[in-house]
Order: structure tokens, then sequence, then C-alpha cells
């Protein structure tokens, strides 16, 4: 029945709204496949079939969320899970994974940081310049409270995640210490939920407010979902008030988060906020010379500089081009 009721949601939305609204080619690539599937009372799920599929339903999250809500009333929260099988979770599936949300010692796993991100792999050009050396500054740990918080935004595929992970990866290295906990604004939210069909919070609370340093990877995904906002209110200010570190990225600056609380705007912008622009010509250069060095691939210099003249809006792209060449040299 609820199988049945979740495909009626999501006919409904999609012939309604998300067809109208989305780009015919967006649409059809990717949301065509997604299988729906209510995970609980309040969190509607769809089963896509790769991460790139997730990926690009994931940038239209919000759009999805309002659009159910119109629908059904309901506010509910999206969650997105790869299914390579086609399949969509069981309910014997979805109690695993609220369980296995606690470790055996009933606090949050903490996420996992990229170790291929690094400062010495991120290549600096003027469009990223400020944001690389303040990324370094706070790795540094010399003096936490002067970039408190670190909020970085720009465009997807820009190089925040990878400045994240780079201040992640370093301080966990020179400070052994400390405890960094990284964790994805999806995550986050869906720990969250998790609480509140357990109507248990402590080991969520002593999870994030215990931190050293804490990085919250698309902080945006809170925007519209007012009791997680209320909650991460009370966690930034056990942070801040206690000089522990905070480092968000997100996709727009904080003044753009209509759907946030004045409290949390404010204090997004009371620390050092930082935009990073598309990558210019001279550093889409770099970063196919920096990808061949690494690869051990030896492509063609005009074709190095057709790709940087013609794929100028992120890193992903330009590294997306890079593999296809690779693949075909083979």
């Amino acid at each position: 029945m609820a199988r049945k009721s979740a495909d009626s949601i999501w006919s409904s939305v999609c012939q309604q709204t998300l067809r109208k609204e989305i780009n015919p080619l967006t649409f059809n690539t990717w949301f065509t496949n997604a299988k729906p599937y209510l995970s609980s009372e309040r969190t509607f799920g769809l089963a896509v079939p790769n991460e790139i599929a997730m990926e690009y339903i994931g940038q239209h999250r919000e759009q999805i969320e309002f659009a159910l809500r119109d629908a059904t009333r309901i506010h509910y929260d999206l969650e997105i899970a790869v299914r390579p099988d086609g399949s969509i979770p069981s309910k014997e599936e979805l109690e695993r994974q609220y369980d296995a949300t606690f470790n055996g010692n009933g606090s949050f796993q903490i996420g996992r940081l990229n170790p291929d991100y690094s400062f010495s792999t991120f290549i600096v050009g003027s469009s990223n310049s400020f944001a690389h050396a303040a990324s370094v500054a706070v790795a540094s740990m010399e003096s936490p409270g002067n970039y408190n918080p670190l909020f970085l935004y720009g465009g997807s595929g820009l190089g925040k995640t990878h400045l994240m992970h780079a201040i992640g990866n370093q301080v966990r290295r020179d400070f052994p210490n400390k405890r960094v906990v990284y964790v994805q604004s999806e995550q986050f939210v869906n720990e969250f939920i998790t609480c509140i069909q357990k109507n248990d919070f402590e080991a969520f609370r002593n999870h994030y407010r215990l931190a050293d340093m804490l990085l919250i990877d698309d902080i945006q995904f809170i925007e519209s979902k007012e009791r997680m906002q209320v909650e991460f209110f009370y966690t930034f200010n056990a942070l801040y008030e206690s000089g522990k570190n905070i480092i968000l990225t997100c996709d727009k600056p904080p003044q753009s988060l209509a759907a946030l609380t004045d409290r949390l705007r404010t204090r997004f912008i009371s620390g050092l906020t930082i935009d990073i622009q598309p990558p210019d010509y001279e550093t889409r250069i770099a970063i196919l010379k920096n990808l061949c060095r690494s690869h051990g691939v030896d492509i063609e210099p005009d074709v190095i500089e057709y790709i940087a003249s013609n794929i100028t809006s992120n890193v992903r792209e330009i590294e997306g081009a890079f593999k296809t060449i690779s693949a075909l040299q083979t």
C-alpha cells in the first residue's frame, strides 16, 4: 500500500510541477528512472541507479520538497538512495539503516574525508586564491577565532568540498588529538530525522557539540527545515562559544538563503565568507596538466587548450572531459 501511495504521489508531483519547471533534458535523463518509496511518515525516498543521478536530482532537492508539500500538504524530507539493481529499500533495510546510524557505543559515525583532497592537490588560481589561503590558515589552528565560521560558497564543482576535506585531513594529521567531525548536510538531516523517530537526541548532540572542528558540506539543505535549523542553531552556539572551528560550504551566500532564520544567517555572516568563482583560462590549463601528471597520461597541448577554452563553468566538468579523453586513448 505504501509503495502504491509513493508511486501516486511521485506521479502527481512530476506531472503537475517538476516536468513543467525542470529542463526537459535534465528531467528525462535523471528523473524518469527514479523510483519512489516512503521511508517514514515524514520522509519521501527516491531510489536512483547511480551517484551521478543522485547528485543531479539532489540539486533540485528544495524544489522537490516544495512540490511534495503542495501535492500532499505534508512536509516531507527528501531521501535519495543509490540502488544499482533498480530496487527500492525494503522495510527491513530501512529499519537496519535507522539502527546503523548509531554505532555500538550509541554515538554517531564520523564522516569519511577523501584522502585525495589535500592542499597539495588543489590548483590555486585568481578565482580561488583567497579561499585557499583562508583554508590553509584555518587548518594551521594557530588563531581559530579569526575565521570562525569559515563559509565557502559558489557553484557546483568549483573546489569547495576539496578545500573542506583538505582542512580536515591536515588537522587530523597535524593534530591527532583534535576531534574533527565531517558530515554532508544530507546525512546530517537524515541523522536528525532518525533522532526524531527514536525520540532520542542525546547521542546526536554529543557527537556534534563535542567536536573540536565541525565541517558541514552543502549547508543549504537545512534551509527549509525549521526543526533542523533550531537544532543546528544550538549546536553552532555550543561550538562557537567554546572556541571550536566551524567550516561550512554552500551553493549561495548566506544573504541568499531566504528560508534560513535570521539568527542563523547572522551567525554565518559573522565569520569569514568567501566566494569561489569558476577557474580562469590559465587555471583550467594548470588543472588539466596536473591531471595528466598525476594519472600518467599524455594529452596533446592543442587538446588541452581546446578543453580549457570550451569548458569554463567548473572543475568537475573539466575532470570529466579529461577522463573521457584518457579512456579514448587507452
